[in-house]
């Protein structure tokens, strides 16, 4: 993000997958941009496509903060991570996000922790603030994963006394969006809704649905709206969207692949697109890819076959307003219409 006075803020990070290096420097570098400019890192949740590259930005960016949803900075699920480096604790999709943690320790990083009401920036006509994780949501998996550490170290003392290998899975894993961390950026009289990959949960006051309605109650309206979940219908309720997107309603999301699926799906694209026209994705998840030599497949320990994965060439979405004229201007270089998802 390029903020006032030439800052930069960070939302999120991925990487190519055949280096370790954040595409988010790659960018900076491009744009001839000094590391020293970024102000902020913020780490909305730990899956893999959100926290890719992480490290490289811990190494590189000395002037900024680095934020994590309070979610993942609470006493029981750090205790998790500790854990679960023991072999006989299986926590599938966790190996990236305990390198992270371990570097982190090693390092002495400090991480501030986000929640409802946290200011993340505040200069001139610019204010960065989150609306989530709320409250509830805080204490609901504090005691989730209170009762998941006990567990586990019930299960370690067990295996020790008895001397077994015996290994257990914990999918805490699934949890990941609902860690996510929304935020209202505001320029002037714009507010830009970023929902990360946020999604509706089973309980009353959290997820998704707990964003809509405070935007709703607060009567909050947003020109600008990155998609949750990549403009999942895990996190579409049309009806409450169109109480809080005013115009122009640019919308904007990245796209998934992967186990047979990909996002958004087909049927949320046409609704998307009748809440407004003005709606870009990345890339086409259902025709960008390319094929990846075996060479390299067996170099990178890639699976040997039929592997699709993205075309690197992904779009870049850059929704940007002139504070002299008030323009508003959308950069979709290499991005598609969601036309083109139909």
């Amino acid at each position: 993000m390029h903020l006032v006075n030439g800052d930069i803020g960070i939302i999120d990070t991925f990487n190519n997958p055949l280096n370790t290096r954040s595409e988010a420097l790659e960018y900076l570098d491009r744009q001839d941009i000094s590391y020293s400019k970024v102000v902020f890192v913020i780490v909305s949740h730990l899956h893999r496509d959100h926290i890719g590259g992480l490290i490289s930005l811990f190494e590189s960016c000395s002037n900024a903060k680095f934020y994590f949803s309070s979610i993942i900075t609470s006493p029981p699920f750090n205790g998790i991570v500790a854990l679960s480096k023991h072999a006989n604790i299986e926590i599938p999709g966790f190996q990236q996000s305990r390198k992270i943690y371990r570097f982190i320790k090693r390092n002495g990083i400090e991480i501030e922790s986000i929640q409802e009401g946290k200011v993340i920036y505040d200069f001139d006509n610019c204010k960065i603030t989150a609306i989530y994780p709320n409250e509830k949501s805080i204490n609901y998996f504090l005691s989730k994963y209170e009762i998941i550490y006990e567990e586990i170290d019930e299960e370690l003392k067990s295996n020790n006394s008895k001397n077994k290998k015996q290994t257990k899975k914990y999918n805490i894993s699934s949890d990941f969006n609902h860690h996510s961390v929304a935020l209202i950026i505001s320029f002037n009289d714009l507010n830009y809704l970023h929902c990360s990959d946020l999604v509706f949960h089973d309980e009353n006051g959290m997820g998704a649905a707990y964003v809509f309605d405070y935007l709703i109650q607060n009567n909050l309206k947003c020109h600008f709206f990155k998609l949750p979940h990549h403009g999942s219908n895990t996190g579409f309720d049309k009806e409450k969207w169109s109480a809080f997107i005013e115009e122009p309603k640019y919308l904007k999301t990245t796209a998934w692949r992967g186990a047979g699926e990909s996002l958004p799906e087909p049927n949320t694209v046409g609704e998307i697109l009748s809440l407004s026209e003005n709606s870009y994705c990345t890339t086409n998840p259902r025709t960008s890819t390319i094929d990846i030599p075996n060479n390299l497949k067996r170099k990178y320990k890639l699976p040997i076959g039929n592997v699709r994965p993205f075309s690197n060439k992904y779009g870049v979405v850059v929704f940007s307003k002139n504070s002299d004229t008030s323009r508003i201007s959308v950069d979709s270089k290499n991005a598609v219409h969601f036309k083109e998802l139909l």
